[in-house]
């Protein structure tokens, strides 16, 4: 009897035959291969469990693949063997496609849009494990009258820094199994990615939040005491209400001055953060086109078209932002990639184990990969956000 070819098995056998032009053309063929596949395995998005098959990529990719995942069975008395001698199977070229469709599936939870934290930090790359962010005080209104031919006095800048965490690393492993190949199960693998980025993400999320909205207290400046991110300075009782509610925080930062010179702190109010219950209301004041304003007696009314709140800037809300507060009140209103920073060692990255790891005899695991990120949250100038209550 004929074997019928599917549709994914032809996609599996072309990929194939790509990846081994790839091999043969040299490292950049290589690199332009793995850049083209990542790349469309993030356009299926949530597709690729119904365009890809773990069992057949395995069939491909190792030699005598159909024969091999035979032996996969375990009623089969031969077994299956991942080890250096004559007989034994190779499965890197295999490790090496199912890595990739393993990351993405890994990397679209982690890069879910509910997780907001990205938004509001600078992304800082370092080699550090906590280190001193440089920063230099302002000069003031120090400049001097220079009378005609006299010298150019010197500007005098007072030294500042802010102390950072420590980085912490925070990862989870993920297994491919001799179940996973041999009854082709490729969603509850691309599940088991999914929850491994969103794990990882959920840490990130909850430890940025709590930096940004002050949960924690690590603020350090001048190599002083950690000290509160919001402080009388920077906090103020508002409610989130209307335009008023705007304005008022932005009064707030009006009357802000700089701890070293005493002058003003420019600042562009571009982000309001607020927990899910005030989403509509902040993105009502945010869009409107027209306000009435009316006298005690009703009698006048003043109406004005267009919003009065001139400023642009972006509403962000999350679900982790009441979980870290434990209010559906509590807002927060600034610029916070000035004020917060994320010192990051590294980015989420994903590498396979080694060949003849002791969980491929204990556990029947065929390949796997560990995912990981290290960084910390951290205040780079805390007057630069304001948190409303």
């Amino acid at each position: 009897m004929l074997r019928t070819t599917s549709t994914k098995t032809i996609r599996h056998q072309k990929l194939r035959r790509e990846f081994e032009l790839a091999n043969k053309g040299g490292k950049a063929a290589q690199s332009d291969f793995r850049e083209n596949f990542i790349g469309s395995l993030r356009e299926e998005g949530e597709g690729i469990q119904e365009r890809w098959s773990v069992k057949e990529l395995f069939e491909q990719f190792v030699e005598d693949g159909r024969e091999a995942v035979r032996f996969l069975d375990p009623r089969e008395s031969g077994g299956f063997h991942v080890q250096e001698s004559a007989n034994a199977v190779d499965t890197s070229n295999f490790a090496n496609i199912i890595g990739q469709i393993a990351y993405t599936g890994t990397l679209l939870a982690y890069e879910s849009p509910e997780f907001v934290g990205d938004q509001l930090v600078e992304t800082v790359q370092t080699s550090f494990n906590g280190e001193k962010l440089p920063g230099m005080g302002r000069i003031g209104d120090d400049v001097e009258i220079v009378n005609e031919a006299a010298p150019y006095p010197n500007a005098t800048f007072s030294e500042e820094w802010v102390d950072t965490p420590e980085t912490i690393k925070r990862g989870l492993i993920l297994d491919v199994t001799k179940e996973i190949i041999y009854f082709d199960r490729t969603g509850l693998l691309m599940q088991r990615a999914g929850q491994t980025g969103d794990a990882i993400r959920i840490s990130k999320e909850k430890r940025i939040l709590d930096c940004v909205t002050g949960v924690t207290t690590i603020y350090r400046r001048n190599g002083g005491a950690a000290e509160a991110t919001y402080q009388s300075d920077n906090s103020v009782t508002n409610t989130l209400t209307d335009w008023t509610s705007i304005d008022t925080a932005q009064q707030k930062f009006n009357v802000m001055t700089d701890p070293n010179t005493g002058e003003p702190i420019a600042l562009t109010l571009k982000v309001v953060l607020v927990p899910k219950a005030l989403e509509i209301t902040a993105g009502r004041i945010q869009t409107a086109s027209m306000v009435r304003t009316a006298t005690q007696t009703a009698v006048q009314q003043t109406y004005n078209n267009g919003n009065l709140v001139k400023t642009p800037y972006s509403v962000v809300s999350g679900q982790y932002v009441r979980q870290r507060t434990s209010s559906d009140t509590t807002w927060f209103a600034g610029d916070p990639k000035s004020a917060f920073a994320y010192m990051q060692n590294w980015p989420l990255q994903t590498v396979q184990a080694p060949d003849n790891n002791e969980v491929g005899f204990t556990r029947d695991v065929v390949v796997r990969f560990k995912s990981s990120e290290r960084g910390a949250p951290a205040v780079k100038d805390r007057r630069r956000m304001l948190k409303c209550t």
